[in-house]
C-alpha cells in the first residue's frame, strides 16, 4: 500500500460567521453534558447503593432487578456493583 501526500504547509482556517456560531453551540453543549453527568454520577450512586442495600437483605432477585433497570438508565457501574456486593455477601 502506499500513501501520497501533497502537503504545502499550514494554513490559514478563516471561519464564516455561521462556522463560528456552530461551534460555540456545540462548545456550550459540550459544558451542559459534562454538568449533567455530575447530576448522574448521584444517579448512579443512588442505584448502586439501592443494590447493596438489596443484597445485604438477602434480596438477590430484587438486587438484579434493580441492577437491570440502572443499566437501562445508563449506569455504568450497576454490574460491577452487583459483583461485588455478592461477592461480600455473608448469608
Amino acid at each position: 500500500m502506499e500513501l501520497e501526500l501533497d502537503y504545502s504547509g499550514p494554513a490559514v482556517r478563516q471561519e464564516s460567521k455561521q462556522q463560528q456560531q456552530d461551534r460555540e453551540a456545540a462548545l456550550a453543549a459540550v459544558v451542559v453534558t459534562d454538568q449533567q453527568s455530575v447530576m448522574d454520577t448521584e444517579f448512579v450512586e443512588l442505584f448502586d447503593d439501592r443494590i447493596r442495600a438489596a443484597v445485604r437483605a438477602g434480596e438477590f432477585d430484587r438486587a438484579l432487578d434493580i441492577m437491570k433497570q440502572a443499566e437501562k438508565q445508563g449506569s455504568p457501574t450497576a454490574r460491577e456493583t452487583f459483583v461485588e456486593a455478592m461477592k461480600k455477601f455473608e448469608g
